[in-house]
């Protein structure tokens, strides 16, 4: 994390989830950059320390600031949060308390919330009525939780994907996207990351999401693998990890942990980009994402598919004109052409690497 200063700012780069010019490590340096940006009408002042309360005015001591703001940065560039109050050496305890909330998306993770506050990020989970189609498979126990199993037709072996719910909870919704896979020739189990609670309200989902423990929720999805490998009418030889927003950011993290896995499908979930960490992965892995998304912007995705690639990892990352959340039919940003093109993406990606 950086903290930084703009003058003069335009009004659009004030905005969470904005990539800035650049950040410098050295006063001299940045400026230069200044002098550059500043050509481009893009102006940037940095706090080449990283510390709060010691902000450099980098454009010299006689030049007057017309407006300054006061933000943080994570490491690809992208704006995670703005002060109200600029004067960071009178404010050094909220610049901390700041600093310390988003810890949790130090070292190239995007966070719980990608790079908005909580009150924009429910804004991208906006529900809208309908209820979800007939399901077809079945609720059972899972370890000390519960999951839902929609199976193909025929007898198996088939091949596993472990199904990783959105931020609202193992709803219809996302039972019927394992119904969806089950139609295409695979074990489908919807894993339950909030002993079985399911979110009503935005208020309800953030809290569930915040409450999941790291080793806990692997521990889920560690269960699911295991019972889509060992079921006697399962016995997957290949499996995957699919999830959405919260369930995307799992599906990384599940194939961080778990190199049983052939596949991961990510639907703008939370990030990494260190290579050194990314490297450990097994799994190919698909990532589908919406350029008007504020919470895992366009910037974030390039970090992630330049750490990918560093890595040496197996990679496919589709980008749609979409917000977030654009692929599952229960949002109100639901775009069914860019979500069916995503989808035929997921099918031919999941059969190349389960289908053998």
């Amino acid at each position: 994390m950086e903290v930084c200063a703009l003058r003069d700012a335009a009004p659009s780069f004030k905005a969470i989830g904005t990539k800035v010019f650049g950040i410098s490590t050295d006063k001299v340096e940045a400026q230069a950059r200044f002098a550059k940006a500043e050509a481009l009408d893009y102006p940037l002042l940095a706090d080449p320390t990283g510390k709060a309360g010691k902000a450099y005015g980098v454009v010299g001591e006689r030049r007057p600031y017309a407006r300054r703001v006061t933000f943080v940065v994570d490491a690809s560039g992208v704006v995670r949060h703005v002060f109200e109050r600029v004067n960071v050496r009178k404010h050094g305890e909220e610049v901390v308390a700041v600093l310390k909330k988003l810890g949790a998306g130090a070292g190239g993770d995007t966070g719980h919330t990608g790079v908005l506050d909580e009150a924009a990020f429910k804004a991208l989970h906006e529900l809208k009525k309908g209820e979800a189609p007939e399901l077809l498979g079945e609720d059972l126990k899972l370890g000390e939780g519960k999951a839902y199993l929609s199976m193909p037709k025929g007898e198996g072996p088939f091949p596993g994907v472990v199904v990783i719910h959105e931020w609202w909870g193992l709803n219809a919704h996302v039972k019927h996207w394992a119904d969806r896979l089950a139609a295409d020739g695979y074990a489908a189990l919807a894993v339950d990351m909030y002993g079985g609670e399911v979110a009503k309200t935005s208020d309800d989902a953030m809290r569930l999401m915040r409450s999941v423990d790291e080793d806990a929720g692997a521990a889920v999805v560690a269960n699911g693998i295991q019972f889509l490998k060992t079921h006697a009418g399962i016995k997957a030889k290949r499996l995957a990890a699919m999830g959405w927003c919260f369930g995307g950011g799992w599906s990384l993290r599940a194939a961080l942990r778990f190199s049983d896995l052939d596949a991961a499908v990510i639907y703008y979930g939370r990030l990494k980009t260190d290579p050194a960490q990314l490297k450990t992965i097994k799994a190919a892995v698909l990532g589908v994402f919406g350029n008007q998304d504020r919470g895992i912007p366009p910037a974030s995705v390039d970090a992630f598919e330049k750490g990918l690639k560093a890595a040496g990892i197996t990679h496919a990352i589709h980008r749609y004109d979409a917000n977030h959340a654009f692929a599952n039919p229960s949002s109100a940003r639901y775009d069914a052409e860019s979500a069916s093109d995503a989808w035929d993406k997921v099918r031919a990606f999941l059969a190349e690497k389960l289908k053998r």
